[in-house]
């Protein structure tokens, strides 16, 4: 099972979210999403729409930094 959802933080699942809302129900993305897909995996089932893929490398890369500052191990 993908630990994308426990992965996550507050903000990254919120961008996530909104980011796949543009996109009917029963996409791909949107169904692994449910089935708890990570972020970097749904951009490939959306690489055909460029600004959702942005949408979710930018949430995935500002909550890996969040992170990282939070584990103390990276100093901005």
């Amino acid at each position: 099972m993908d630990l994308g959802h426990e992965l996550r933080d507050a903000e990254e699942h919120a961008a996530v979210t909104a980011a796949l809302e543009q996109l009917p129900a029963d996409h791909p993305a949107r169904v692994a999403y449910q089935d708890h897909a990570d972020t970097i995996t749904l951009t490939h089932l959306v690489a055909d729409r460029p600004e959702l893929v942005e949408a979710l490398k930018e949430a995935y890369l500002k909550s890996f930094g969040r992170l990282l500052r939070s584990a103390g191990h990276f100093r901005p």
